[in-house]
């Protein structure tokens, strides 16, 4: 069993993860963490990375189940968010054919982060042409089976918040803003994708690397 935790359109590492097994869970029971991408993806801009975070009712102080956090609607940052997501990738080689399949998760509204991230993780899925299937756990994962593989605290961006993973090597790829700036690694999948297209899929093939 691969374990995932729920992320914000997820980073390029998280996907690797989701080309390991043909099904993959994600806790849902564990709790909200600060710092983390449940609820914030990285993309990189003319301006450097830059860090989208979706708020959430009681703030990031609170500690409950991913599954019962709730998403505010107190500013409108449904609209800063596809504001920087446009300026960021619309001069890249694949925005326009991808556009029309994430312009819509900022016209409506979502109770739970979970289903807001689950809803999009499928849309990649596709865009993807990945076959995975994704589990939701029936209960807090706080133990696992030697066989199994937890992956709840590697993926992250930032690197003193993730562990170490030897099976993970970020792959390099032209990005829109290459010409100005040193290359980004491990942003969002959707720089990936959006710079990438469909071979994004031999890119995160590429980024596993498999030990002796």
């Amino acid at each position: 069993m691969i374990l995932l935790n729920t992320q914000y359109y997820g980073s390029i590492q998280y996907f690797t993860k989701l080309l390991l097994q043909p099904e993959v869970y994600i806790d849902q029971y564990e709790h909200y963490e600060r710092a983390s991408l449940h609820n914030r993806c990285y993309i990189a801009t003319t301006n450097g990375i830059l860090a989208l975070s979706v708020p959430l009712e009681n703030g990031r102080q609170q500690r409950r189940a991913i599954k019962d956090v709730r998403i505010a609607y107190h500013h409108a940052w449904q609209r800063q968010h596809w504001h920087s997501i446009v300026s960021a990738y619309r001069s890249s080689p694949y925005f326009e054919y991808f556009e029309t399949d994430f312009q819509g998760f900022y016209e409506q509204r979502f109770e739970f982060l979970l289903d807001f991230n689950q809803a999009i993780l499928q849309t990649l899925l596709r865009l993807l042409r990945l076959k995975t299937t994704i589990l939701l756990t029936e209960n807090y994962q706080k133990h696992i089976d030697k066989e199994d593989t937890d992956y709840r605290h590697t993926c992250y961006t930032k690197a003193h918040y993730q562990a170490n993973d030897p099976h993970y090597q970020p792959p390099t790829y032209h990005q829109v803003f290459s010409a100005n700036q040193d290359f980004a690694p491990n942003m969002s999948i959707i720089d990936l994708l959006f710079n990438t297209g469909i071979d994004s899929f031999q890119y995160l093939q590429n980024a596993i690397l498999k030990l002796d």
